[in-house]
This record gives C-alpha cells, structure tokens and sequence, in this order.
C-alpha cells in the first residue's frame, strides 16, 4: 500500500497506455477495464475473464505498485532531512513528481524521450529539495528528523564581554 499516490491515480491518467505499457511481455495487451477492476480490489472471479487476464492483471497491479514504491522511496530519502514523513498534503510540484517518476518506473524498457525527460527532471528536483534550494508549499519546514544534520547549543553567555575585555576588547 503506497504512502502518497495510488494505482488507480496513474490508471485515471492514461488507462489504455497504462495497461499497453503493464501488460505481460509475452502475450495479449491486458484490457484497461480489466486493470482498473484489479486496482481497485475487486474480485475478478465474479467476472467472465479468462484465467490469463486475471493473472496478467494481478502481475500488472504488481508491477505498478512497485513503480509508486520507488517513487514513494526516491521522495522520502529527499526529503527526510527537511521535512516531518510522510508529507501531507502533498503539492502540486510533489504530486507531479510521483506520477513522473512512478510513470518511468513501471517501463520494462524503450523508455520514450517525453517520460525519460520529465523523470530526469523530477530527479533533479528532489535533488533540489534534498539541498534546500526547493520548498515544498504545503509541508511543514524544519520539521525533519535530522538525520545527518548538525545539532548543537550552547549557553547565552559562553563568552560574556566581561571576560573579552580581558584579551583586549569585546
């Protein structure tokens, strides 16, 4: 179960191609219908498909929800250190970035230029947000678990002007 974006979010964009692009190597183009009912959990028994559409379906949801789980994961490192996890609400700028990312993931191969494009970019802007360059609006700032971050205090009057005129000046 994905965190942030759901099989049926990437059906609701292209159902046709996302079924062409799942479907087994070997074999028939799985039908979008029988997709869409697969992603959303319902029994495909009480439905006249053949044996294979209902595995193809099954392997296609697999390999879909795999892509969101990459996706999911390329975020979350990015944002871990700047950022309470999970994010929520989700931007628009995130919101794209999932369905960029999960979109590359789930080809087997022959990545068209248009989807290896908009993954490229959204990699560079998790790099962004990683490095604090990009803001994510609608997450909390600084909230982060502070991995790998600096932490440190000290008390208000560690040097007080007293003691500096000691050395010739405050």
């Amino acid at each position: 179960m994905s965190t942030y974006l759901a099989a049926l979010d990437l059906l609701a964009d292209a159902p046709t191609r996302l079924a062409q692009l799942t479907s087994p190597e070997a074999g028939p183009v799985l039908d979008a219908e029988i997709l869409g009912l697969q992603l959303a959990g319902a029994d495909l028994t009480s439905y006249a498909y053949e044996p294979a559409a209902m595995a193809a379906a099954a392997a296609a949801q697999t390999l879909i929800e795999r892509a969101i789980g990459r996706a999911e994961s390329a975020l979350d490192a990015a944002a871990r250190d700047r950022y309470a996890l999970p994010l929520a609400p989700l931007d628009d700028l995130v919101t794209g970035i999932l369905h960029d990312l999960a979109w590359f993931y789930c080809y087997r191969s022959g990545v068209p230029d248009d989807v290896a494009k908009k993954a490229e970019q959204a990699r560079a802007d998790l790099g962004r947000i990683q490095r604090g360059e990009l803001h994510l609006t609608a997450a909390a700032i600084g909230s982060g678990t502070g991995v790998g971050m600096a932490d440190w205090s000290a008390p208000a009057d560690t040097f007080p002007a007293a003691d500096l005129d000691a050395f010739g000046g405050a």
